[in-house]
């Protein structure tokens, strides 16, 4: 196949037209192989660069600019982040201190108030009556300081902070 040298206004048309169209409608239509296109069209685009290289060193100083400034935000933003896992830690720790505060309160106070205070207390009598100690409290009066619970006879006594006293039946 004979080889033909083609003007650069013609490379020119003949790109303009692969460009518009496609590489292969162009290369029909002038009769140019698509490999010869295909090389000219990487020759037009090596010959722009270094024009591109200017404009590509630019934007890199443009983006190591953002870089940095994106870095210092991180910086303030990673300080915030760390300020407010420690203001979190510092809440667990007082949580902890006062939650062993509060166990430490509840083993000084004697075994008998802790246990009464979580059981539920049922005195029963042998005829097969039975009475809790919420029912005992509101059958005797407010004023009353002790309270002493026969269950053999029925009664309930009290005695009340002033020195009165008086007794209830149970059932």
């Amino acid at each position: 196949m004979a080889r033909k040298n083609y003007t650069d206004a013609q490379k020119a048309e003949i790109l303009k037209k692969a460009e518009e169209t496609s590489i292969s409608a162009a290369a029909k239509e002038y009769g140019v192989d698509r490999k010869t296109i295909n090389s000219w069209k990487k020759e037009n685009s090596e010959s722009k660069k270094p024009g591109r290289k200017v404009k590509e060193t630019v934007s890199k100083k443009i983006d190591n600019k953002k870089l940095a400034d994106q870095m210092a935000v991180g910086r303030v933003k990673a300080k915030r982040e760390r300020k407010a896992i420690d203001k979190v830690a510092v809440k667990y720790d007082k949580a902890a201190v006062k939650a062993a505060d509060k166990e430490e309160r509840a083993a000084k106070k004697p075994a008998v108030k802790r246990q009464a205070r979580k059981m539920n207390i049922v005195f029963q009598s042998q005829s097969g009556n039975g009475v809790t100690s919420e029912q005992i409290a509101l059958r005797v009066p407010k004023e009353a300081a002790d309270v002493y619970v026969k269950l053999e006879e029925n009664k309930i006594y009290w005695v009340g902070k002033n020195g009165e006293h008086g007794s209830v039946d149970i059932w």
